[in-house]
């Protein structure tokens, strides 16, 4: 039963902390307006690639040519323009793209015929870039992404030099603007990783992936340990309502008698702690636990049996001198006494208490 305490007091924190994050990040995330965490703050508006409308440019390389000379079987081909160049987009069976030019045919050192591969400069990639970008800051040189994972294969990130960090993203292979992200937006990622427990950028779209599982799994653990604990208080007599036995508890100090109770139900430490009204008590950490030890009281007399609990946290030269964890044992009739740390918090509630009223 202690270990099932112990797991219990675990899973409750693990959860809790969870519970924690949700309801914070879900409070900023409702709070903050949206537009504040916009990743399109300084977009402009302007497509970079577009479908070609007219076929009065110079193409030179010919529907033919491209399924001759593809590496891969092809689902899809379409005719478009690149930094109005004319370029086809090639759908393979695995939906990958491959961007090619329509107008260059590349000729091998073997004088075979190849496709040439759409790989723009740092020049065309800047002017992308700029394009897309409505605001006034100097945009830094391309750069490689680190970690290329969330974007597609050949994107590059220009950082723009403005009061919210803005980055463009945009493909080598095929001149699109991918996205435009910022500081801001970086923090509703955030929040949403938070929220969502999707701490794996892996994951996708998809809310039911590893570790919501695992928070699934530790939350149905915390509820049948809790439970299972809430039954075994039950077969205790723990709470009052189910037991109404009166006694009579006397507390003494070095043998001095200090006062006296009359236990109704329930565990020796709620009828201290309740004493007629009075506000006196003895403080604890674990609320009952029987965890933090600080709740140990000798009994003068017929002390009962020591429960796992007492063992536990109590040395055996206790345990036979008479001290108990008072959260473990039904109130009965007893007299106890109580430490000097004890009896100090004991007229210290008293007196605050007094003070309050």
């Amino acid at each position: 039963m202690i270990r099932l305490q112990q797991l219990h007091k675990w899973l409750g924190l693990l959860i809790g902390l969870q519970l924690l994050l949700w309801l914070s990040t879900g409070l900023l995330l409702n709070i903050i307006p949206p537009a504040w965490f916009s990743a399109d703050l300084h977009l402009q508006t302007q497509p970079t690639s577009e479908h070609v409308t007219s076929l009065n440019q110079d193409i030179r390389v010919s529907i033919n040519d491209v399924v001759r000379l593809s590496s891969k079987p092809l689902s899809e081909i379409e005719l478009i323009t690149i930094v109005d160049r004319p370029a086809y987009q090639l759908t393979q069976l695995d939906r990958q793209k491959i961007f090619i030019w329509a107008d260059t045919m590349l000729t091998t050192h073997t004088n075979q015929q190849a496709l040439s591969i759409v790989s723009l400069s740092e020049s065309q990639i800047q002017q992308i870039a700029h394009a897309s970008y409505r605001g006034d800051a100097p945009l830094e040189p391309a750069k490689i992404l680190n970690n290329p994972t969330t974007m597609p294969k050949g994107t590059l990130v220009i950082t723009a030099r403005d009061e919210v960090g803005t980055r463009i993203f945009v493909n080598r292979h095929s001149g699109n603007v991918i996205a435009h992200q910022n500081d801001r937006s970086d923090y509703q990622q955030w929040l949403l990783m938070l929220h969502f427990m999707d701490y794996n950028s892996d994951n996708g779209v998809s809310f039911n992936h590893v570790w919501t599982q695992i928070m699934a799994v530790l939350s149905l653990l915390f509820a049948i340990s809790g439970i299972r604990l809430l039954l075994h208080q039950l077969r205790k007599g723990h709470f009052w309502p189910l037991r109404k036995n009166s006694a009579t508890v006397n507390l003494y100090h070095a043998g001095q008698f200090i006062a006296q109770l009359n236990g109704r139900s329930g565990v020796m430490l709620d009828n201290i702690n309740r004493y007629a009204g009075q506000g006196k008590g003895l403080i604890t950490q674990c609320g009952g636990g029987g965890q933090c030890g600080l709740c140990a009281l000798q009994y003068l007399t017929n002390p009962p049996a020591p429960s796992k609990h007492d063992i536990a946290k109590l040395s055996a030269r206790k345990l036979t001198q008479g001290y108990r964890l008072s959260c473990q044992h039904i109130v009965s009739n007893a007299d106890l006494g109580l430490s000097s740390h004890q009896l100090s918090q004991w007229y210290e509630n008293d007196s605050k208490m007094n003070k309050q009223t």
